[in-house]
């Protein structure tokens, strides 16, 4: 049972010596090292090549070749130890999808896993309650493939939580990327979930977006307000123009590649996911 890097060695535990554990936990776990380099957050850039070093350069044949050997996700088909992985939502260091890609795998071969996702957690769990639903969920998990004992009785928000959080595998879904595409007009209508990260700092912001043809409008909501989007353009696959937001009576500019600008308003970075 680990925490980013010791989710990754959980995950690295149950695929590469898959006969040496009962049962295991991976929490925030890296589990395919391509996608977690391209989730490099901004302040970290200026290590990316400490990592490429360490670990392997993706922009090489050799480097890719080691980052897929040693990705869990490669061999997720000799996993035959129960697993439990826990994610928050807006971890910016391990991004869901790396959890998402680890159930969603095991889900494939019809083999049990069992999934938490917070909603409100980033890179692990910071509210009490979050972890005390965890702890819950990871002790009774752990009884029953090692034979040992747990405490049943929870408080009520805990076991309130406890159900919020769980995930059935089988909804699980890799979550489409923020552009249009090759898609008709309307393909990016509806509610997204989205975090902004900036100095360390992760926002959540909950989008609605109405999309005519290449033109969208919409609202946004987030802990500090409300703001609304305006004129906002599409030029083929991606976001190339400038989605202008009204909040709070100022104005600020939105821009896909990642920066929002405004009168004291520090660069943020972006990533979303479709909920309806």
């Amino acid at each position: 049972m680990g925490g980013s890097y010791g989710g990754y060695a959980t995950l690295a535990g149950v695929t590469f010596t898959p006969d040496t554990y009962a049962a295991a936990v991976a929490i925030v776990a890296p589990s395919n090292l391509i996608t977690l380099l391209e989730a490099i957050p901004p302040y970290w850039e200026s290590f990316r090549n400490v990592f490429y070093q360490r670990m392997g350069d993706p922009n090489n044949e050799e480097g890719k070749a080691q980052l897929i050997r040693q990705s869990p996700l490669t061999h997720a088909d000799k996993i035959k130890t129960p697993l439990m992985v826990v994610q928050g939502a807006n971890d910016p260091r391990v991004n869901r999808r790396e959890s998402d890609q680890i159930v969603i795998a095991l889900r494939d071969r019809n083999y049990p896993v069992e999934y938490l996702v917070a909603d409100d957690e980033g890179h692990g769990f910071a509210r009490p309650v979050n972890n005390m639903a965890m702890i819950a969920a990871a002790e009774k998990f752990l009884a029953k493939y090692l034979g040992g004992r747990y405490q049943e009785t929870m408080t009520d928000p805990v076991r309130r939580r406890l159900g919020e959080i769980t995930v059935a595998p089988e909804d699980v879904k890799l979550p489409e990327s923020l552009s249009a595409g090759s898609s008709p007009g309307g393909a990016l209508s509806g509610k997204w979930s989205m975090t902004a990260e900036a100095g360390g700092q992760v926002v959540p912001i909950s989008v609605q977006i109405d999309q005519d043809a290449d033109n969208f409008t919409g609202s946004i909501s987030t802990p500090f307000g409300d703001g609304k989007i305006e004129d906002g353009k599409l030029e083929g696959s991606n976001f190339t123009g400038t989605i202008k937001l009204d909040f709070q009576g100022q104005p600020l500019q939105l821009t896909m590649n990642g920066n929002m600008e405004g009168a004291g308003v520090p660069p943020v970075v972006f990533s979303a996911s479709r909920v309806n």
